[in-house]
């Protein structure tokens, strides 16, 4: 039975609605052969219980479709009907029509609830709404947030239409294409849906075999998303202006955004008159080149290729003529991804990369001459036993065939566990070769710069993208420029055998693409042990990259492999909301840490033979640290900060619980979006940070000077960092970092300002926990957040760091107690029961003794 309210009659009504297994399904008057080949059939028709389904497709297996579903269908009230149920086991979703009285309707994606899966809790509950013909008028939408059944009494009329498309794959994007709701699916189509129809009704035990089918259909709808999403940045009527002086073109672009990674990227030029027609010829017509630099509103374009990378008929370039610019993806990193998939299946490695279970195959790299006795680069590390672990571990090549995991919460020192590591690798076994990757050029720097402490420079080699030649890299040290391929202000790459002659190789995941398609001869041989740095924060296949391109043969793992990083805080950033629920949004690591050699054990420990979690915390203060170690780390965390750091925060003349040295600032002016976008800003919240910012400045903090450089400000809007940044654009706030919760991941800095934003609504991107978890656990001395207490209570995570602020006499601003003055005892037991609510990470075991522990300092 289904609820629904009627605009019309002004209550809620209700009808039966029968749902079926099969593929296709409705009722007709006519011949089910009829109203499949009918071309299109009358508005208004009467109807009984004939029924048609899948199985009466004509089995036409051309590209042509069959209009099998173009029926328009008549029913009365209260009268059991039958629904189109359009199931895909990639979206875990169905896809059925909207109802209404006499109109025709679109197509949208609602959960199942009539079948529970145990992926319920992790299946998303939003509609998806394709965008409709523009004969289609839609009266109402289906409000599926509380998953209602709908119904309806009067008579009404539903027309079911599917677009024509030459790829399954893109369906998903069927509100993005230029195309138009019509016609049916072919037959190959319907058989690939029936395939995944029976696909979804599996236990999730036994679609282990299909694991990476799933992934790689991930990959191919976060592809399609990343080259459609580039549809914003198409820019009309642009002309090319041209340098004698530099002899290079250039394209003014004033006032127009540019795409994140455009230096990535080619461009095309497309003549207007041709694109406006649509009947440019993109062999022909179109011109292509690379972006050079961008700066003061001017696209500059490489100087090298005149030709502007040409076709063979070399369209003509004309200074006057007005042209429309789109840019291409550099799909390199897809194709890597989608070549590592394939690999694994090639080298039989499905199920061992599946279940991370021996599979038979010889062992490589077993040492037989175990180490047991080190003598430490990093003398710090003599009194950190969790690293000891690890690096004996590793050098030992304990978890072989397996991965070994470096499980680092924040400021645990996984980089100086990696540059250690590496050192004691050469040191004993001098001809090994190390390939160290990272997810960002950040990391990659920060290791290479350590690691010159301790290697000679020439055996170290940092492969850089080409795109960083212009732009620069601030964190790279001259020395280490100099040992990479863009040392001379070139880009010059090793010849192979230079390339073999070096010990370590430190390279980002996407550049490594360009590396294993150069397709070396027993390149999977070459490399004794391979680190992925930041695992957690990289999609599973981007990890796949080097790990399977470097270490894999047939049938066999020809290399150690050590992954590092912190699944509790953010995973990979995925562009597409429909591949994140396919598990493309699930990292390598955090995924492995659900089988049975890397689990948490009942004693709360790990097998220390795979993996090893470092506990000593060297950046925070004990109090900043205490709630996202209860909540994420199980309590393990130990705050090791150094003496000056660790009394800095609670000796500021703002904090009045000298134990606790965090501020929590209410605030109760409105936020709003901004015209024509979607994000957030809060002039008042804007006022209070420039307040803090210049009494840090100016006052110091205990007589201690305070810097640009030692502040950092992070919100999670985009639209609060730019009026922020026009805030504080005089010179004397130079070095003052602003950025996003993404951004400041791995990063610290002493004094963290946390702008929230949201006000008076829903807390928004505040309630993901990991970026809660990234947001607090920055600073180092002193952390103060700004916000509406009202707003962020909302939020059972929140309410619950809210109040732990409150017990600790951390709470300024509007009003002086947030959560209405209940008793200490009260508390208590209110933040103990949303533990139990939240049931994150060992709150639930611990229960109320670990809250009153981290309840007051």
């Amino acid at each position: 039975m289904f609820n629904y309210y009627n605009k019309v009659a002004g209550e809620y009504q209700e009808v039966k609605i029968k749902y079926e297994e099969t593929l296709i399904t409705f009722e007709t008057t006519k011949h089910v052969t009829e109203a499949i080949n009918e071309e299109q059939s009358a508005p208004h028709k009467e109807t009984t219980n004939a029924m048609a389904s899948s199985t009466n497709v004509p089995q036409d297996k051309s590209k042509k479709p069959t209009k099998c579903l173009n029926v328009h269908v008549k029913y009365n009230a209260l009268k059991e009907i039958l629904i189109l149920d359009f199931r895909a086991y990639e979206y875990e979703w169905n896809l059925i029509s909207i109802i209404g009285f006499y109109h025709n309707f679109d197509i949208a994606r609602i959960p199942e609830d009539s079948f529970k899966s145990i992926l319920d809790d992790e299946l998303p509950l939003e509609c998806f709404y394709p965008k409709a013909n523009d004969n289609y008028q839609k009266i109402f939408k289906v409000d599926i947030s509380k998953i209602e059944r709908h119904v309806f009494r009067k008579e009404f009329t539903i027309e079911i239409s599917y677009m024509l498309l030459d790829d399954v794959d893109k369906k998903i994007f069927r509100s993005k294409y230029d195309f138009d709701l019509h016609e049916a699916l072919t037959n190959d189509d319907i058989n690939i849906l029936t395939e995944i129809n029976q696909y979804q009704r599996q236990p999730l035990a036994t679609r282990t075999h299909n694991f990476f089918r799933m992934i790689k259909y991930a990959l191919n709808v976060e592809d399609l998303e990343s080259q459609n999403e580039l549809k914003e940045f198409i820019l009309p009527h642009i002309q090319l202006e041209y340098s004698k002086d530099s002899k290079q073109y250039w394209i003014p672009i004033e006032g127009y955004q540019l795409p994140r990674d455009y230096k990535e990227m080619s461009i095309c030029l497309v003549p207007m008159e041709k694109y406006r027609e649509g009947k440019m010829n993109f062999e022909k017509d179109c011109i292509y080149s690379q972006i050079e630099n961008y700066m003061n509103g001017k696209i500059y374009l490489v100087k090298k290729i005149p030709n502007f990378h040409q076709p063979q008929s070399k369209p003509t370039l004309n200074l006057s003529c007005k042209y429309c610019l789109r840019f291409i993806p550099n799909r390199i990193t897809y194709r890597a991804c989608f070549q590592a998939i394939e690999t694994i299946g090639v080298h039989g490695l499905s199920d061992y990369f599946n279940d991370f279970e021996y599979s038979g195959f010889d062992k490589y790299r077993v040492k037989d001459n175990i180490i047991e006795d080190f003598s430490w680069f990093n003398k710090q590390i003599e009194t950190n036993e969790e690293q000891k672990t690890a690096i004996k571990n590793i050098v030992n090549c304990t978890a072989y065939p397996f991965p070994y995991v470096v499980f680092g919460p924040p400021g645990t020192g996984k980089t100086t566990l990696i540059v250690e590591c590496i050192a004691q690798i050469l040191k004993e076994r001098p001809t090994n070769h190390i390939l160290v990757t990272a997810q960002s050029n950040s990391a990659c720097d920060e290791i290479g710069n350590r690691l010159l402490k301790f290697i000679p420079r020439g055996k170290i080699y940092r492969f850089y993208s080409s795109s960083l030649l212009n732009s620069g890299n601030a964190e790279a040290s001259q020395v280490l420029l100099e040992t990479s391929n863009l040392r001379n202000g070139n880009n010059e790459y090793p010849t192979k055998e230079e390339f073999f002659h070096f010990n370590v190789v430190i390279i980002t995941l996407t550049t490594c693409s360009r590396l294993v398609q150069a397709k070396c001869d027993n390149i999977n041989k070459h490399f004794d042990y391979i680190f992925v740095d930041e695992c957690a924060a990289a999609t599973e296949p981007e990890a796949y990259i080097p790990i399977v391109g470097f270490g894999t043969g047939d049938r066999n793992i020809t290399t150690n492999v050590v992954l590092i990083g912190d699944h509790k805080q953010f995973g990979p950033a995925v562009k597409s909301h429909f591949a994140e629920d396919l598990g493309l949004g699930v990292s390598l690591m955090e995924r492995i840490m659900t089988k049975s050699k890397y689990k948490l054990r009942p004693d709360n420990s790990y097998d220390q033979k795979y993996i090893t979690q470092l506990l000593n915390n060297f950046r925070s203060h004990p109090a900043i640290l205490q709630f996202s170690n209860i909540l994420f780390y199980n309590s393990k965390l130990r705050a090791k900060i150094s003496e000056p750091e660790r009394s800095l925060g609670t000796r500021w003349n703002f904090i009045r619980n000298k134990k606790f040295p965090i501020l929590f600032h209410c605030t109760k002016t409105p936020s709003q979006i901004v015209i024509n976008g979607t994000s957030s800003f809060n002039e008042g919240e804007i006022e209070k940070v420039k307040f803090y910012v210049d009494i840090l400045l100016m006052k110091g903090i205990d007589g201690v000077k305070i810097n640009p450089d030692d502040i950092g400000i992070v919100s999670p809007y985009k639209a609060q960092l730019l009026k922020l940044k026009q805030k504080f654009n005089a010179e004397i706030y130079r070095n003052l970092e602003m950025g996003t919760a993404e951004y400041y991941q791995g990063r610290e800095k002493k004094i963290i300002i946390i702008s929230t934003v949201k006000s008076y609504g829903s807390v928004g991107f505040l309630k993901c926990e990991k970026r809660l978890n990234v947001c607090i656990t920055r600073a180092k001395s002193l952390l103060i957040l700004i916000g509406n207490g009202d707003t962020l209570k909302q939020n059972p995570l929140w309410n619950s760091f809210l109040q732990f602020c409150e017990a600790n006499d951390g709470c300024v601003g509007k009003t002086n107690t947030i959560f209405g003055g209940f008793g200490q005892c009260q508390q208590e037991n209110k933040i103990a029961e949303i533990g139990q609510i939240t049931g994150k990470n060992g709150i639930k075991q611990n229960g109320i003794h670990s809250f009153k522990n981290f309840l007051k300092f």
